[in-house]
């Protein structure tokens, strides 16, 4: 987490009020969060 914060493009990312479920995932010493967020009904 210090990382993503320490990122200005992933800590913009992370601050994002738009975004409303998050997934994380980890394999070995890598880490992956994918932020997400309901498509608009049309």
């Amino acid at each position: 987490m210090n990382g993503w914060f320490a990122s200005v493009t992933h800590c913009k990312v992370l601050m994002n009020s738009k975004f409303t479920d998050m997934g994380v995932a980890k394999v070995g010493n890598f880490w992956s969060q994918e932020m997400a967020a309901p498509k608009p009904r049309k």
